[in-house]
């Protein structure tokens, strides 16, 4: 089967594409923008977000579990006015562990976003809890500052940062003697 289906480059023309077309259900996964559900028609929408919700919302959430040690996952729940706030039809879990890098956990979270949203899907997208309130949650976009190797730091947060971010498409970087230089992986060496 031929799937029909629209590349869109910029908020405004996704949104002059969804007031265009008919639906009941708008599914989001992995879309850039912030849909300004309170404009929207009505419809039931849904957003997979690559987190443990509630915590780590934001655009960054699989960096933010490796760099602050955090359990990742997916959750699927219901878009609301907030940023990844509505209430959750389903959650699947990926417990984090020292040998996780950004790289692989970015693989498991495909995997976990599919299972969440099959779990939603078969429970008819019925609503699981509102999303309970949590301390320590993280809200977590990626900062330069983030990728900037601080070597006053103990020796394991920069191995978290490093497992971070130590990939080809992102990297840390050190200043030396007023020169930048990239680099992908820290280690302790005994």
């Amino acid at each position: 089967h031929l799937i029909d289906y629209t590349v869109v480059s910029k908020k405004k023309q996704l949104l002059e594409l969804l007031s265009s077309i008919e639906y009941d259900i708008l599914v989001s996964n992995g879309c850039k923008y912030i849909i300004p559900i309170n404009d929207m028609k009505e419809a039931l929408y849904i957003n997979i977000h690559p987190s443990n919700l509630p915590d780590l919302k934001g655009m960054d959430p699989i960096n933010g579990a490796c760099l602050f040690n955090r359990t990742a996952g997916a959750a699927c729940h219901i878009i609301d006015a907030g940023i990844d706030t509505g209430q959750i039809i389903s959650r699947v879990s990926i417990p984090m562990t020292n040998d996780l890098d950004a790289t692989l956990l970015f693989q498991l979270s495909f995997k976990a976003e599919v299972m969440a949203f099959e779990q939603a899907y078969e429970k008819n997208f019925c609503l699981m809890a509102q999303q309970p309130f949590v301390d320590d949650a993280l809200y977590y976009t990626i900062s330069q500052q983030d990728l900037l190797i601080d070597f006053s730091k103990d020796i394991e947060s920069l191995e978290r940062q490093s497992r971070a971010f130590g990939y080809k498409s992102k990297g840390l970087f050190f200043k030396c003697d007023g020169k930048v230089f990239k680099c992908f992986r820290l280690t302790k060496v005994i």
